[in-house]
């Protein structure tokens, strides 16, 4: 009867997934970034420090 034609909920569940992947993988990144921004400003501190000890 309905060959060759999708089921619209179907098609519309496999979209929703595959945004939710991309959101996903979007906040995933951004805490990443963020993790390793708060990672190399620590790091600029303590070698900022430690030079400041080497120098007396």
């Amino acid at each position: 009867m309905n060959a060759g034609i999708e089921r619209p909920d179907w098609n519309w569940k496999r979209r929703q997934s595959a945004f939710s992947l991309v959101a996903i993988a979007f906040i995933w990144t951004k805490s990443a970034r963020d993790i390793l921004q708060n990672v190399i400003r620590a790091n600029s501190r303590l070698s900022s420090k430690q030079n400041g000890r080497n120098q007396f």
